[in-house]
């Protein structure tokens, strides 16, 4: 329905007016969907936190829509730990210390709220940009999935296009 929604001035930290900003946009595109017939009726539809941020306030504060067909996937993205993740940033190896303390959190709002009653997380968007790290990266994916793993939410790998032909991966 919509990608990483922020605010009017496009901030990334959430805000309660913003959220429900969002939960009235989620209800309007829940409500055309369903409104047009057909499959659309009882499609599965997937709404974004607040900037589909992974962590536990975003999390907390979005609310999901209602649904005639109780067909709703929760979208969450992250690029975190950012250090390693964007190339802005010289740091190249992996710390699973700074994923743990990022995602406990988050997983675990996202478990509580949503997945334990039945609704389906998606992580749409994560990477890390090749700073010629593979074997970090090997090590930043496989502990995210194994994150998404353990808490039922499907990863899809994101390829951000910060790559040139001398740093893609073989």
């Amino acid at each position: 329905g919509y990608n990483e929604t922020r605010d009017t001035e496009s901030n990334w930290a959430v805000s309660k007016e913003a959220s429900v900003t969002l939960q009235k946009i989620g209800q309007k595109f829940v409500d055309v969907v369903r409104s047009t017939g057909g499959n659309n009726s009882k499609r599965y539809l997937l709404l974004n936190t607040y900037g589909a941020v992974c962590k536990a306030k975003p999390v907390q504060l979005f609310q999901m829509p209602s649904d005639s067909a109780n067909h709703l996937i929760i979208g969450v993205h992250t690029y975190d730990p950012q250090k390693l993740c964007f190339r802005d940033s010289s740091t190249t190896t992996f710390d699973e210390s700074a994923m743990k303390e990022i995602f406990d959190s988050g997983f675990k709002q996202l478990k509580d709220l949503y997945l334990s009653k039945g609704i389906g997380v998606i992580m749409g968007e994560m990477g890390a940009v090749n700073k010629n790290n593979n074997s970090e990266r090997i090590k930043y994916v496989n502990s995210l999935v194994s994150y998404c793993s353990k808490y039922s939410t499907i990863p899809v790998w994101w390829d951000s296009g910060f790559t040139s032909k001398s740093d893609s991966v073989d």
